[in-house]
């Protein structure tokens, strides 16, 4: 029997790698590869902090308005030319064209036969790439239901539960931040956290699982 009914993914950093797209966005924006780690480290910041805050407020923002505001923070402070949203514009693009890494084509060819099998994405929806419709995976995107993963309502994982209609603890949720796990977990789902870059864990409340690449879940599924 198997342990799990639904298994839900997370996209960016899970099922696809942002390294080449990142470089590709800064090279457009500023014509240089040079302190392309420096200005995207000052824009996740930015954008930790926003969305943040605004998720303390109970605010929804999309995530196309919080780029905007965080590269206009970046741009401001390095004295960079460059307008906000034609940056954003580029953001979206290549994260769009992103590429997935290495196993996940076999990984959700594998699952996509055997599991009901979802996305759950903080982004918006133009933002995501489209492979995984040959899958037949339902999306769930902040965008739609105007709710961020283990934000005070935690809605897009109580919006999993109540679509499937199975006990919380027959699915289980992967992805790569701790979003993921704390939402999920407070749904009493199944928490598998992603540590590709074998990072310490720094929440009191634990995940269930912890792998570096999708291809060890397997062996969590078949337990």
């Amino acid at each position: 029997m198997k342990n799990y009914d639904v298994i839900s993914l997370d996209m960016f950093l899970t099922l696809v790698d942002l390294q080449l797209s990142t470089e590709k966005m800064w090279y457009q924006i500023l014509g240089t590869k040079d302190n392309i780690d420096f200005y995207h480290q000052q824009l996740i910041e930015h954008y930790y902090e926003v969305a943040q805050r605004e998720r303390a407020a109970g605010n929804f923002v999309l995530t196309r308005h919080i780029y905007e505001l965080c590269f206009e923070k970046v741009f401001h402070a390095n004295q960079i030319n460059f307008s906000p949203i034609q940056a954003t514009n580029i953001l979206i693009r290549e994260h769009q064209s992103a590429i997935c890494y290495e196993e996940t084509e076999a990984f959700l060819n594998l699952i996509s036969n055997q599991y009901q099998v979802c996305i759950v994405s903080d982004t918006d929806i133009a933002m995501l790439p489209v492979f995984y419709e040959q899958y037949g995976i339902h999306l769930f995107a902040s965008e739609v239901y105007k709710s961020y993963k283990n934000d005070s309502s935690n809605q897009m994982f109580k919006e999993v539960i109540s679509h499937y209609g199975v006990t919380s603890s027959r699915i289980i949720h992967i992805g790569d931040t701790i979003s993921d796990v704390l939402g999920a977990k407070r749904e009493g789902i199944v928490a598998c956290w992603l540590n590709r870059a074998n990072e310490p864990w720094t929440q009191a409340v634990e995940p269930d699982y912890i792998i570096s690449n999708l291809n060890e879940l397997k062996v969590i599924l078949n337990n």
